[in-house]
């Protein structure tokens, strides 16, 4: 399974893709400055919402549709890594 984030002008998209590359499901929310704060819940509501363990994540993919984004890429980015660590190391 993957976990897709689009960085779009006024609002981020997470979808979740089965191995066959097809959504299951997505969440999209308008960006109010607060990513850092939202964005570990927004995947954590969506793998629950769908039964899906993190664990069972193999890829997250971040996807930039504006330019200048760099820093919600470097949230984003941050926050997969962040979760990979994790469950390396619990693992």
């Amino acid at each position: 399974m993957r976990i897709n984030a689009t960085i779009e002008e006024n609002r981020y998209v997470l979808q979740l893709l089965n191995k066959n590359e097809r959504v299951i499901d997505f969440l999209c929310w308008s960006d109010k400055m607060n990513l850092s704060r939202v964005f570990l819940k927004k995947i954590i509501r969506l793998t629950k919402k769908n039964r899906v363990p993190l664990d069972k994540i193999r890829e997250y993919k971040i996807i930039a549709s504006v330019p200048l984004s760099y820093t919600s890429y470097r949230i984003i980015k941050a926050t997969f890594e962040g979760i990979k660590s994790a469950l390396k190391f619990f693992n």
